[in-house]
């Protein structure tokens, strides 16, 4: 064998030696040291043995690598610059490694890749659209439904969705962010804008979501305020007015009216008709004032009803005068 057992090459025979040994030069001899010539490099070539040091090649290109593939010679491995190798396909630069970057300058596919941007598998590089991230447009959840359980992400609904409780489904934009496995505590949350509408939140206790909640902003805090069964439903303030005054309706039920109003006549009471309707006289309370300047007066008013109260003008002798007063009621309009 040409390599002894710790892999250096050695020689069979010494021509030297053999001279001073008049030991004459034999075809056979010859051949034996030809022989292992011969075997040496076919082991390095085919692999048969590893090498004991470094291989210096040169540096390559990525048009011609220093170490490319026989019957294709544009695609192989080479010195990209100084402490970096570039990996070249066809003659381009596909990968390049640096002490502090790991480039890629192709598409990268295959089993770490998602398979769909739905695709939850560990370990997995994210597609472009990603549980919505990253696209113009988001995908529809897991089989249309956004009920607790989903994947976090952003997704779009439909008229088909479903899983979307007290609100009828429609095309709108859904953040979910499901927290914890699966459904249970601490439960997940969204947000969702319906259609052209308004934000709308809620959160999962154990798989069963509340019902949906507004989000209230400057856009949206002044409007119609609404109720049903006692929940508001609506904006959180409501102004309004008409002949009879001004009035303010809040969400959790207040309502208070305001006017400023002379008596009709300083022979009887005078009436008010409140600008909105209260929905009980029960608590409606009833507050005036006098606004002249020239003499001190006050303002009596009688028990409300609901649409109305009766009120005079005194001055501090007794007698019903006329003069703005003006009038402020404060009760419920549910």
């Amino acid at each position: 064998m040409p390599f002894n057992a710790s892999g250096v090459f050695q020689r069979l025979f010494n021509w030297r030696n053999d001279r001073d040994a008049g030991v004459k030069i034999l075809a056979e001899r010859m051949d034996q040291e030809m022989d292992g010539f011969a075997t040496a490099l076919n082991d390095l070539v085919q692999g048969n043995v590893a090498h004991k040091g470094p291989i210096k090649t040169p540096f390559g290109t990525a048009a011609a690598p220093a170490y490319a593939f026989d019957g294709d010679p544009d695609t192989g491995f080479y010195r990209n610059a100084a402490n970096e190798i570039g990996v070249s396909v066809g003659g381009s630069r596909k990968l390049r490694l640096a002490g502090d970057a790991f480039q890629i300058d192709a598409p990268v596919t295959g089993a770490s890749v998602q398979s769909t941007p739905l695709d939850t598998a560990a370990g997995k590089l994210l597609l472009v659209g990603a549980f919505g991230l990253g696209a113009n447009s988001t995908s529809a959840p897991p089989s249309n439904d956004i009920s607790d359980g989903i994947p976090s992400g952003l997704y779009t609904t439909d008229a088909d969705t479903t899983g979307t409780g007290s609100e009828t489904p429609v095309n709108g934009p859904l953040l979910h962010v499901q927290r914890g496995g699966g459904t249970g505590s601490p439960g997940a949350f969204q947000i969702w804008q319906r259609g052209v509408g308004n934000l709308l939140y809620r959160r999962f206790a154990s798989g069963v979501p509340t019902d949906w909640a507004e989000f209230f902003t400057s856009a949206n805090i002044l409007g119609t305020v609404s109720q049903s069964g006692g929940t508001p439903t609506g904006a959180v303030i409501e102004r309004g007015s008409n002949a009879n005054g001004e009035y303010v309706r809040f969400a959790d039920g207040t309502q208070i009216c305001t006017e400023t109003v002379a008596p009709s006549t300083t022979a009887a009471d005078s009436a008010w008709a409140f600008p909105a309707a209260f929905t009980t006289a029960t608590g409606l309370v009833v507050v005036g004032g006098g606004r002249t300047n020239s003499d001190a007066t006050f303002v009596s008013v009688r028990p409300p009803t609901t649409s109305t109260v009766d009120f005079s003008h005194w001055n501090t002798s007794g007698s019903r005068v006329g003069g703005a007063v003006s009038l402020t009621a404060i009760g419920r309009w549910f």
